[in-house]
């Protein structure tokens, strides 16, 4: 269940940088370190802009699996109630950060 994969994602981090510090740099020195600091300003959520974007980020999974899967397939049983509780629990985090509501 790759949503609910949270040792998965354990591991994401190092394998995105890797990625990142791989693909950046072939860019100049200057914009390897801005565009490495602005995903690291997005992983750690940083700023306010950060948190928003991490908000949009967790819910693109969401709208892809409802666009492009076929009808009916769900073959981990995940339940809309399962995906809103732990979507909710994410965003009212990143809500409180940004406003402390």
């Amino acid at each position: 269940m790759g949503f609910f994969d949270d040792e998965k994602k354990l591991h994401s981090h190092n394998r995105e940088l890797a990625s990142i510090e791989k693909t950046m740099s072939i860019l100049p020195e200057e914009k390897y370190l801005q565009m490495k600091n602005s995903w690291l300003e997005f992983e750690k959520g940083q700023s306010s802009e950060a948190r928003y974007a991490r908000v949009i980020d967790a819910l693109v999974p969401l709208i892809n699996h409802l666009e492009v899967s076929e009808f009916n397939y769900n073959p981990d049983n995940i339940s809309a109630d399962m995906v809103l509780a732990k979507e909710k629990k994410f965003i009212k985090k990143v809500n409180q950060k940004n406003y402390g509501d």
